[in-house]
């Protein structure tokens, strides 16, 4: 699920992107560029956790306007050609306006003998613009895979975080971060805390969010019409939230998760890869 915290660090970051509003991507708009140096590390992923991390914290943070079909092949792309030999590329033609090009360069990283996927950009956050070379300045995001998990990085498990949510019975929070942390240990938490969550004397939008949150687990088992029910629960529940703001969020926290199982439907059934162009060699920005 995605929760008020999270809600918060995204309109901060939309701050210091200067928000615009951007133009429909075209299908052609669209292009993957693959390294002759590539050798895909085949690693198996959970299609949910790629999903909410490409989506929620690279896509939306970048306001790219794609439709669920694309940001399923963006997705497929980056699963298929992960490797720590080669630097492959997604291109943005007409990011904002005409000529304008977006680059999102990724590699995995081996850090003391873990495995990080890094993604850059070349979109500096405090000037808003795009450059023609990634910088350490440029927006970018990383993360950790970890057995089946791509997991973002600041999702990592946290002890002290989870001492302190603990103590201040924070049972979404709490699920929250088990659920999406690197740990599949943690996972067997998640219910007991959302039962909690619907039985006893908790706000509405906490139900609502725990409904979103099992959701988001039967999407993690792969079970995408149970995944549904939950969303059109969370719907009705949408009703009994009276304050606006909380409504509006809870809402738009739905629109997410129907967004992300309609790309995994999409993942499910598809046959061929999508269209790649070959680069010469080495990928700059």
């Amino acid at each position: 699920m995605i929760n008020l915290k999270y809600q918060s660090a995204m309109l901060a970051l939309l701050a210091t992107l200067h928000i615009f509003v951007p133009a429909k991507i075209r299908a052609d708009d669209l292009v993957f560029f693959r390294s002759h140096d590539t050798v895909p590390a085949n690693i198996s992923l959970n299609d949910y956790f790629i999903v909410h991390g490409i989506q929620v914290y690279l896509v939306r943070p970048l306001q790219i306007d794609l439709t669920a079909a694309e940001t399923a092949s963006m997705v497929h792309f980056v699963r298929s050609n992960m490797s720590k030999e080669a630097t492959n590329q997604i291109r943005i033609e007409n990011y904002r306006k005409p000529g304008e090009t977006l680059f999102i360069n990724f590699k995995l990283v081996e850090v003391k003998g873990e495995v990080n996927l890094i993604m850059l950009t070349n979109l500096h956050p405090e000037s808003g613009m795009l450059k023609e070379k990634i910088t350490e300045e440029s927006f970018g995001t990383a993360y950790l895979i970890r057995g089946d998990r791509f997991v973002y990085f600041r999702n990592e498990f946290d002890a002290e975080r989870e001492a302190e949510l603990k103590k201040k019975e924070d049972l979404l929070g709490l699920a929250d971060d088990y659920l999406l942390d690197e740990k599949l240990e943690n996972d067997a938490e998640v219910p007991g805390l959302l039962d909690r969550l619907d039985q006893e004397d908790f706000p509405a939008i906490d139900k609502a969010f725990s409904t979103l949150t099992r959701a988001q687990v039967a999407m993690i088992d792969g079970k995408l019409e149970e995944a549904f029910t939950h969303c059109e629960k969370a719907r009705t529940q949408l009703s009994f939230i009276e304050d606006d703001r909380e409504r509006a969020i809870a809402r738009e926290v739905l629109t997410i998760c129907l967004r992300e199982l309609e790309i995994m439907r999409i993942l499910q059934d598809r046959t061929q890869e999508p269209d790649q162009k070959p680069s010469s060699g080495k990928i700059g920005s």
